[in-house]
């Protein structure tokens, strides 16, 4: 995992493991320098971002829309989730059934 994970990308992490998920690499920088997305799967070109209570200024929502269509542009599928001080569990079922999908279809 990268130096600072969060609660829910250590929560999220250990969904994916325990319903056997796999292929997910969470440290990898991208073709742009500036991001390392929360959860990348290379062979399906999907990067997953669990954006906190840092993403919600205007500036650092600005930056992310720039990065995710940076990503789309390059053939990338991104996914960004929302959440407050702390994620729920319906928002990370949801996060698990959006990359099950994906991951599942396109093998």
């Amino acid at each position: 995992m990268k130096v600072q994970t969060s609660n829910a990308e250590m929560l999220l992490a250990i969904m994916l493991e325990d319903r056997n998920i796999t292929g997910w690499l969470t440290d990898e920088r991208l073709c742009l320098e500036s991001t390392v997305p929360d959860f990348y799967f290379p062979t399906h070109k999907l990067c997953v971002y669990l954006d906190g209570p840092p993403h919600k200024s205007c500036k650092r929502q600005d930056r992310d829309d720039k990065i995710t269509s940076l990503l789309e542009q390059r053939g990338y599928k991104v996914l960004r989730y929302p959440y407050g001080k702390r994620i729920t569990v319906s928002l990370l079922e949801e996060i698990f059934a959006d990359i099950k999908n994906i991951v599942k279809l396109y093998p």
